[in-house]
């Protein structure tokens, strides 16, 4: 996924022009200043980090990410963006986006939950740890600045998050974090977080429109289904499973969804040098490694979480993925999770 070009280099001429207006060059770019202007051209994941890398290492550039994140205008998202833009509520945009964020080339996977009057959202897998500190801050700053900017946008009212968590260190700006979201911000926690107020979903968007709505979902729905076919056979059935966790369909189900028949999905996964119950483990494994980051979870939880019938069959599955049990995994978490500064 990281060497697929599926960004936009839309994202590399915003942050180019941002650069230049703060009087930073930009570096690790190799491609025409032409190529910036065609906003059809794509790069990939790993391209953006290494000019990112490249661009960001001085230290007076720190917080750009709430500079670019305010760049990220939802009238420049294409469909989404206008579908969005045609909802009734913020409750109802920030769903269509939770549907769809995969056509704005974020590769993020988002988690929803209730929790007594709050809506938690979980961000995983924005980037790779191993990318340099102040990558990190900068995807994170950027994605939550653009959240929070365009809820505002839309609703026309001064938003705040209720509570922001972040998986990395903090930083020596950290109090620009404050100033930008207007809230308690945790740094060194488990995962990224953030949390806001359930009622404010009720907040009524500016630019409602039925009929456009109506349009513009029925071409996400056809993008989407275009997009994903770009990607290898494991990469459709990872969305298919994450779509309907903690439910595991049925491989005839799978094949019937992605408009093949059995035997043509078997040849597939054969070729690929895999089979489906292969992919439903790794996929298994990889969200029991993501709930047992939350040390609010027991395993009970966890086992629940990923449709076991309890967490003894849980500990034996994560131990003939892993090598280790539950416990002794969620113990080295701890041991090497970031220190505050």
């Amino acid at each position: 996924m990281a060497d697929d070009k599926v960004m936009s280099i839309l994202y590399l001429s915003l942050f180019k022009n941002l650069l230049i207006s703060k009087g930073f060059p930009l570096l690790g770019y190799s491609g025409s200043p032409v190529s910036l202007s065609n906003h059809r051209q794509r790069i990939s994941p790993k391209q953006f980090y290494t000019i990112l890398d490249q661009s960001l290492r001085s230290p007076k550039t720190a917080g750009l990410g709430f500079e670019y994140g305010k760049l990220l205008d939802i009238c420049a998202a294409g469909t989404v963006g206008q579908l969005m833009m045609s909802c009734n509520t913020l409750d109802q945009a920030f769903h269509q986006f939770l549907r769809f964020y995969p056509l704005l080339s974020l590769s993020a996977q988002l988690e929803t939950s209730i929790e007594d009057d709050y809506l938690v959202t979980y961000i995983d897998s924005l980037y790779d740890k191993a990318i340099p500190a102040h990558i990190q801050c900068f995807l994170s700053e950027a994605l939550l600045t653009c959240i929070v900017t365009q809820a505002r946008w839309l609703s026309g009212k001064p938003l705040n998050f209720r509570k922001v968590q972040l998986a990395y260190a903090r930083p020596e700006h950290y109090q620009l974090y404050q100033n930008m979201f207007g809230c308690e911000v945790e740094f060194a926690c488990a995962r990224h977080c953030i949390v806001f107020d359930q009622q404010l979903l009720n907040t009524p968007v500016l630019t409602a429109n039925p009929s456009v709505f109506d349009i513009k979902l029925s071409h996400c729905r056809e993008v989407l289904r275009q997009w994903e076919s770009m990607f290898s056979i494991r990469e459709q059935i990872y969305t298919l499973l994450k779509r309907a966790h903690p439910d595991i369909p049925s491989m005839e189900l799978v094949a019937r969804t992605l408009h093949l028949s059995r035997s043509s999905l078997y040849r597939k996964l054969r070729l690929a040098e895999t089979n489906y119950q292969r992919i439903v483990d790794d996929f298994r494994c990889d969200e029991a490694r993501r709930y047992l980051q939350r040390n609010e979870l027991s395993l009970c939880d966890v086992a629940e979480n990923l449709g076991f019938s309890d967490a003894s069959n849980f500990r034996r599955a994560f131990k003939k993925w892993t090598g280790v049990s539950p416990r002794h995994y969620r113990e080295s978490l701890k041991k090497h999770s970031p220190q505050p500064a």
